[in-house]
């Protein structure tokens, strides 16, 4: 298990932008009972940003597509 700041360094984005992503609940995260702390297990964060990867170059795909 990794903290915020680790999780960002590993994905490449911000700390800020890795808190929106909890907020809005888009990234998977574990936090403790009555606990802040918040927690990500490296092996779902690369299977979530492998997703994200295939689902954003399918959606470029689709515009190219779509423009021409």
């Amino acid at each position: 298990m990794i903290d915020t700041k680790e999780a960002a360094e590993y994905t490449g984005f911000t700390v800020s932008y890795i808190r929106m992503l909890v907020q809005w609940r888009q990234i998977p995260f574990y936090k403790r009972d009555f606990s802040r702390t918040v927690m990500f297990d490296k092996q779902e964060l690369a299977d979530w940003k492998s997703k994200r990867i295939r689902k954003n170059s399918k959606e470029t795909k689709c515009h190219k597509t779509q423009i021409q």
